[in-house]
């Protein structure tokens, strides 16, 4: 049990540090501020490279926090990704304008559009878990380990289309342009896969069990 605990938070910090370093690759070749574009890759990389992966994160089983902190901290990462998101949207609809460009023309502004608001979506919508008796009074006591298992799973699904939105940013014509393809594209898959994988695997799977359980006590 310890070798497992040891594993799943060195895999939860190595998708951190991933994810992190991910985010400040993209912020570097978008150079922040060179345009009102440069905005967009660097929200959306910080909101669910790094907020949306850390906020998954604090439930895996070495996190010593009380249920309640977890909950918290959960809640306010994903909140700060929804905003991002949010914001980082914004700018792309406000350049495409600006320019006189089509939106949601292809498969990454279309998914991007679905995934930003699922995320808000989400991320408000966990507030009621914020408090036991305010998810009881709102969705019956019968029903929390079924709205709970409904949040993991919508939030799970959102997860990876954030990682495949991620995935689809390197074939733009931003990313194209920037970077030389050979291993700094290989380094970007990478890194959204590695990350992906790690988050899934040691969180979803096997945190979302111990955090139903959790709450029943």
């Amino acid at each position: 049990c310890c070798s497992s605990s040891c594993c799943c938070c060195s895999a939860m910090f190595i998708a951190g540090v991933v994810g992190l370093q991910l985010t400040l690759a993209i912020a570097y070749v978008a150079v922040p501020g060179s345009s009102l574009f440069s905005w967009h890759p660097i929200a959306m990389s910080l909101a669910y490279m790094t907020l949306l992966t850390f906020g998954i994160g604090v439930f895996h089983p070495t996190n010593t926090q009380s249920y309640k902190q977890k909950v918290w901290v959960h809640f306010l990462c994903n909140i700060a990704a929804a905003l991002l998101s949010l914001g980082g949207f914004f700018v792309i609809y406000w350049n495409k304008e600006l320019r006189d460009k089509p939106h949601f023309s292809t498969n990454h502004g279309f998914l991007g559009l679905i995934v930003t608001f699922a995320t808000l979506l989400s991320a408000f919508g966990s507030s009621i878990f914020l408090s036991p008796s305010w998810t009881i009074k709102l969705v019956g006591k019968k029903n929390v380990k079924l709205a709970k298992t409904g949040h993991r799973i919508a939030a799970t699904l959102i997860y990876v289309a954030a990682m495949v939105e991620m995935i689809l940013s390197f074939y733009t014509t931003f990313w194209q342009t920037n970077v030389q393809e050979g291993l700094w594209q290989v380094a970007g898959f990478a890194a959204v896969i590695l990350v992906a994988i790690l988050v899934l695997s040691q969180v979803v799977f096997k945190g979302g069990k111990q955090t139903i359980t959790t709450t029943q006590k």
